[in-house]
């Protein structure tokens, strides 16, 4: 994935002309446009990031507890109990469909605005989904042959220097 990453990235920047390309600039330009919204001062363009990292965390954050909760409670056969009624259930799935598009518009304007939007996006998700992914392993133990891996990678891991 990362080789391909690399690859993609490589190949896009050699044939992109860094200077005329609008999509590779970062901060308020008078062609930073985001829905017809022209982001031409600061003030725009820390409101844009920050509004960014928000939708983007509560995104994430909303993703990772109503996809699992409709995978394993509404849709999964063994369970025979709903916690709603059937109608609040269809209801909180429906809202969230709709929650779903419109965030979506506004996520590709962002993602298409310019590349310092995007970067803000993906340190958003990556600090939610680590802190989800984190609260769902809370209580899971590693099995045995996993954890010896995990400890023949620290060996290759220099130790950090300590000042004498």
């Amino acid at each position: 994935m990362l080789l391909w990453l690399t690859v993609a990235v490589t190949i896009y920047a050699s044939c992109a002309n860094i200077e005329e390309n609008e999509f590779l600039h970062m901060g308020p330009s008078n062609s930073t446009k985001i829905m017809g919204v022209v982001i031409d001062s600061w003030a725009k363009w820390y409101t844009v990031s920050v509004l960014a990292f928000v939708k983007t965390g509560m995104n994430e954050f909303i993703g990772d507890s109503i996809g699992p909760w409709v995978i394993n409670t509404i849709q999964d056969e063994k369970t025979k109990m709903l916690p709603y009624s059937k109608r609040v259930c269809i209801l909180i799935v429906e809202m969230y469909t709709v929650y779903s598009h419109v965030m979506a518009v506004f996520g590709l304007a962002l993602m298409l605005s310019q590349i310092d939007f995007l970067i803000v996006r993906v340190m958003a998700d990556m600090i939610v989904t680590a802190y989800s992914l984190n609260r769902f392993m809370a209580n899971k133990t590693v099995d045995a042959k996993y954890k010896e891996l995990d400890e023949e990678c620290e060996k290759c891991v220099p130790e950090k220097q300590t000042e004498e």
